[in-house]
């Protein structure tokens, strides 16, 4: 089926799922000319560094190092087994995976989720975009390992994801039972499942990255996000909606970090009881 086909499909099947994508084309022009505006790099503007799991731990009064980093590692050997790709499957050394793994997220934002999941054990983890599920896997992992939780995902197929039937392939049938994966844009599910939920312990951004949808999603959540809470938020160097956010809500219990590969940043807020 070609890439055409799949957007008439998603038109078809996720209703404003297609006009969200051609809403993003517009939003990520107007991003990068206000970062230009700024006139300062991402890294500039956030001060990210190496350290910033570390900060992180600090923040939720976990110990460092994290012997739970450590314990992160099969996991990722694991997934490196299953689809056999080695180490391509987190870089783009080989050009005949360079489309797969561009969905897919940095290995650095998925240890971090991983160890606040184990950190919090949260009982209700929400995250917007799955593609192959990377992600979603060590958030399910680390549910498993506490023993409870529910993870509930959000992902607006890709006309390339669909095309190669990925989505969420990295999540065993052994982890699914506590997975709610709900497709169609965040605009439309994510209210419905924060109306549901009293409280939200753990919140996962890595959709669409324009300062429009990251604010949408912040937004939509953080009143249900419980104190103590956790956002992690993906590439917060594609826009300044991670800093219009956290200087809205006064909090200054945030950090920005380096991706393990790459330019790319992750951004973490902690809310304060």
């Amino acid at each position: 089926m070609s890439t055409r086909a799949n957007w008439l499909k998603i038109m078809i099947q996720y209703p404003g799922g297609a006009l969200e994508r051609l809403r993003g084309e517009w939003d990520r022009r107007q991003d990068t000319n206000a970062w230009k505006r700024v006139g300062l790099t991402p890294h500039q503007l956030y001060g990210a560094s190496p350290d910033a799991a570390q900060r992180l731990h600090t923040l939720l009064g976990m110990p460092w190092p994290c012997p739970e980093y450590a314990a992160s590692a099969p996991i990722v050997e694991q997934m490196n087994r299953e689809f056999a790709l080695g180490e391509e499957f987190w870089t783009d050394v080989n050009p005949g995976f360079s489309e797969l793994r561009f969905f897919d997220a940095d290995v650095t934002i998925s240890q971090v989720a991983w160890c606040v999941a184990r950190h919090l054990a949260p009982a209700r983890v929400v995250e917007t975009g799955v593609a192959r599920g990377v992600t979603s896997r060590f958030l399910l992992e680390a549910i498993k390992r506490n023993g409870s939780g529910t993870l509930w995902s959000i992902d607006l197929p890709h006309a390339h994801t669909s095309q190669n039937g990925k989505i969420g392939s990295a999540v065993p049938d052994r982890l699914r039972g506590p997975w709610r994966l709900l497709l169609g844009p965040s605009r439309r599910h994510l209210p419905q499942i924060v109306k549901t939920l009293d409280e939200i312990d753990m919140f996962v951004h890595d959709s669409l990255h324009t300062s429009r949808n990251v604010q949408f999603e912040l937004e939509c959540v953080w009143n249900r996000i419980k104190p103590g809470g956790v956002i992690l938020v993906d590439d917060v160097n594609e826009n300044l909606a991670f800093q219009s956010f956290v200087r809205a809500v006064h909090s200054d219990a945030w950090v920005v970090g380096r991706r393990l590969l790459g330019v790319g940043l992750w951004g973490a807020i902690v809310k304060k009881f």
